[in-house]
């Protein structure tokens, strides 16, 4: 066994101090210890379980409790709490502790809350009971009670507990629960009063039968006046439900109108729905959606919300009228939404997957109201605007549109150039939409544009280039005149968070919340549409979407969508 060193064998244990230290500091001079000796501070010593300086009193100073009760008495928890409180204050303290119970105005605080919260059973039982207690400290205490009102406050609170309803009671035993509590309120009234054997409590009752308390109060129920009333608070109870689950059914009913997939965890949704954009309009696209009562109701609101019935130019045309952007925008924005409220009545389950929507252009703000950013109304107001600010805009120079397929991106923005160097001037020309790969839209100066699909034209079999019927550069520049008045339309216009993810125009990407839906809004009428970007990210792996719905009207989606994803394609369907 190895022997010890001289520092293991310090009185003072290994490691405490070093042994050629030790002799110094512990035996040749005894002073040198206390002078590394720190005088620890004072230990205050226990309050008192109970007195005036009691923990309970110290924790939860009577004063703070009734200010507090004052301050917060639109809180149920807060109010109940504070009762139970001022309960506990009086029980556990000594008598300075329960006069400053007193002082601090209890008797008013409690008084005050129970009036504030007339159909909470457990407010107006734990006040009656409270009060009591209160009363019950000394003569004086009572008197003061008495005098801020406790006895016509809890005769009022038993004519509350004998009610059928209550915010905190229900369930088949309500009869019993409200005779009980009832009853105790009665009790309570008694012994606020005072005792039997007090002269007092004769004079009190009467005072309070002279001041409109019903005499009746004073006694208690027999067994058949008990029954009764157990027997009719469950009958008005019964009612009450039966009123109470039919708002709940119409309430439910109206949140999975609006919001079909309100029950389906996100894990579970499967189903992108799509809505067109101007250019989609037909005459007769809503003839079937008519016999559907849910569908034409849109259509009579909108001719409220425009001014003109919207229902019959669709039916009726001419053409030509429905294909102007005053128009044609909100005819095509109102029958895809009637389209989807057809589809709720015939194909509800598929809906209630929703996880993706998206529109084309104007079908944009189709699949923000679907989304519940905005309700119907209000996006039609906004369409309305847009389509008035964009008119406005396309009168101000001659510019159109075309339509360029077969051509690469690289080749395309060459012979954009080649173009406008031909016809030189100001006029300018602008990709409007990213449709499929190499099909593009393209808007700008009409003289620039026809140059341009000659050009493409000339590159042969397979390239096409032709002017589409549309009366202005949308998607450009051009449309910066409008974006004044529509920006003005965006921002007065009430949205919230969509409920489903929502893919924009601008970025290709998912919409975050509402300021951001703002602010690609007012982008959206000046740059490009990227849809082909848009269907990227909707038919990606990580959405796994099962089903693609066009909601109409015609089918110019799912045609881009075959060049797009030809699975994708394969899973789509159009709402007729």
């Amino acid at each position: 066994m190895t022997a010890l060193t001289a520092h293991e064998k310090s009185p003072m244990g290994p490691g405490a101090v070093d042994v050629k230290y030790e002799n110094k500091m512990f035996r040749d001079d005894p002073t040198l210890k206390d002078r590394f000796y720190v005088k620890p501070d004072p230990v205050a010593p226990i309050p008192p379980v109970s007195g005036p300086n009691s923990v309970a009193a110290k924790v939860q100073p009577p004063s703070r409790v009734v200010k507090n009760m004052n301050r917060l008495r639109h809180d149920e928890m807060a109010s109940w709490s504070g009762i139970a409180a001022l309960r506990n204050l009086v029980d556990d303290t000594m008598p300075e502790d329960q006069q400053a119970v007193l002082d601090a105005g209890a008797a008013e605080a409690i008084i005050a809350t129970m009036q504030a919260w007339p159909d909470h059973a457990g407010i107006q039982v734990s006040g009656c009971g409270t009060l009591v207690k209160v009363a019950e400290v000394d003569s004086n205490a009572r008197m003061r009670v008495l005098q801020a009102g406790a006895l016509f406050e809890i005769a009022a609170a038993v004519d509350r507990l004998s009610k059928a309803h209550h915010k905190d009671t229900d369930g088949d035993k309500i009869g019993k629960e409200i005779v009980h509590k009832a009853n105790f309120a009665r009790d309570c009234l008694l012994k606020i009063a005072g005792k039997k054997t007090d002269p007092r409590n004769k004079k009190h009752i009467q005072a309070a039968i002279d001041g409109g308390v019903d005499v009746k109060l004073f006694s208690k129920l027999g067994l058949k006046e008990r029954e009764k009333m157990e027997e009719d608070a469950r009958k008005r109870w019964l009612q009450l439900k039966a009123i109470r689950e039919e708002e709940e059914d119409k309430k439910e009913a109206e949140l999975l109108n609006k919001t079909p997939w309100a029950y389906t965890m996100d894990r579970d949704r499967s189903t992108c729905v799509l809505f067109p954009g101007q250019g989609a309009q037909k005459k007769g696209m809503a003839d079937k959606l008519m016999s559907c009562a849910p569908a034409k109701a849109l259509f009579d609101k909108a001719a409220e919300i425009l001014g003109y019935d919207l229902a019959a130019l669709i039916r009726d045309g001419p053409q030509e009228k429905l294909d102007q952007t005053l128009y044609a925008q909100p005819a095509v924005f109102v029958t895809g939404l009637a389209a989807v409220e057809k589809a709720k009545l015939e194909q509800f389950e598929t809906l209630g997957r929703t996880k993706t929507t998206a529109g084309f252009s104007l079908g944009e703000y189709s699949a923000l109201v679907y989304a519940n950013v905005m309700t119907f109304e209000d996006g039609l107001r906004l369409v309305k605007a847009r389509a008035e600010a964009m008119d406005a805009a396309a009168k101000m120079g001659a510019t159109c549109m075309a339509s360029i397929s077969g051509v690469d991106d690289q080749t395309l923005i060459q012979m954009i150039a080649e173009a406008t160097k031909q016809v030189g001037g100001d006029g300018r020309v602008y990709v409007a939409n990213y449709m499929f790969p190499e099909g593009r839209t393209c808007s700008g100066d009409t003289q620039v544009l026809k140059k341009l699909c000659e050009l493409v034209q000339s590159l042969g079999s397979g390239k096409s280039g032709k002017l589409v019927a549309v009366s202005g550069a949308f998607h450009t520049p051009y449309m910066s005149p409008a974006q004044e008045a529509l920006d003005a339309a965006i921002d007065a216009t009430p949205m919230e968070d969509p409920t489903v993810h929502v893919l924009s125009n601008v970025t290709g990407e998912y919409y975050r919340d509402v300021a951001h839906v703002r602010e690609l809004l007012k982008r959206q009428i000046v740059e490009p549409v990227r849809w082909e970007q848009q269907m990227d990210v909707a038919t990606g792996g990580f959405l796994n979407h099962a089903v693609y719905l066009e909601t109409g009207p015609g089918k110019q989606l799912k045609a881009m969508m075959r060049r797009i994803n030809q699975e994708a394609w394969g899973k789509m369907s159009v709402l007729e």
